[in-house]
Formats: C-alpha cells, structure tokens, sequence
C-alpha cells in the first residue's frame, strides 16, 4: 500500500492523507471534502478476501442434501459482535450474539435464540477499528440458516450456521 488514492467521494488526487494503518489496512482522510475511508490491502487483512469475494479455486459445486452448494470456503475463527433478525421481522429488535468462525460465504455464531432452518436473515458483524481511537468498520449481510447446534457445555450457548448471499463495509 505505497501509492494513495483519490478520494472516492470527490475525486481528489493530491488532498488525501494517510492517519494510520494495521492489520492490514489504513485509514485515509481527504483534506477536500472531509471524507474518512479505510483501505484494506488485499494481500494481508482477512477481510479484504471476503470483501473482494475471492474464492480458494475453480472447483465443481458439491451436492448435499439434494441441492448444489459451493466448496467449503476458507474459515476464520473470529469471536466479533454480531447483531441479525429475520427479514421477516423486520421491526423487531437487532438480537446479539459472537462469532466463532467465519468465511466469505458464511457464519458460525452463538446465541440464546434458535431460530427455524431457512429462514432469511439480516445480519451486521461489527469488526474492530483498524486505528485506536477510530471508527469500527462493519459487514452488513444477507443471508439463510443452513443448520443449527445444541450447546455441548454447560452454560454455552446454541449455534446457528448461517450462509452470507451479500455484503457490504460500511463504516459505522
């Protein structure tokens, strides 16, 4: 990460400072327009792989349970925040819950609730913030239950396998 960029809001070239870096990424601010944005560097952050939807290899899909899914993706074991509802509720209350693994095509988290297999769900995964002192960035996801997992010790919580369809970074 040598060269900066324009500024994706205005356009600047020569405006644009870099504030800090780690993990992988940087922030970088446009002294124009005020613009803050974090640029991950696609050969280091994990992130970066799953915002880039790069996949592990051209394999043929598997199929499990009469439909045709993917390769297993690559997982990264994350205990972040992690807020959902089902699509079908959209005005209840984000619940909450941690991740234990991740990957670009899905999420392994634990929480109090069970919920039914396929249901679609909205989900938000709150990452850390890449500089101390600035704004945690966070995935904004779509996608379905795939299975569920009693708890197997005392006092854990359920888990609830979840597909990720689509995504977005947003600063929060």
């Amino acid at each position: 990460m040598d060269a900066l960029p324009s500024c994706p809001r205005c356009g600047a070239d020569t405006d644009v400072e870099a504030l800090g870096s780690s993990s992988g990424s940087r922030w970088l601010h446009c002294d124009l327009c005020g613009h803050l944005w974090r640029q991950l560097d696609l050969g280091r952050d994990a992130f970066s792989l799953i915002v880039a939807g790069q996949r592990e290899f051209d394999r043929p899909s598997v199929e499990r349970a009469g439909r045709q899914t993917m390769p297993r993706a690559a997982r990264f074991t994350m205990r972040l925040e992690i807020r959902y509802r089902t699509r079908k509720d959209q005005d209840a209350d984000w619940q909450v819950g941690h991740t234990e693994n991740l990957s670009r095509s899905g999420v392994l988290f634990r929480t109090d609730a069970l919920l039914e297999q396929d249901s679609p769900l909205d989900l938000i995964i709150v990452l850390p913030s890449g500089v101390p002192g600035g704004p945690p960035s966070r995935f904004r996801c779509h996608g379905e239950i795939v299975r569920q997992l009693p708890s197997t010790r005392s006092g854990e919580a359920p888990a609830i396998a979840a597909t990720v369809d689509g995504y977005r970074l947003t600063l929060q």
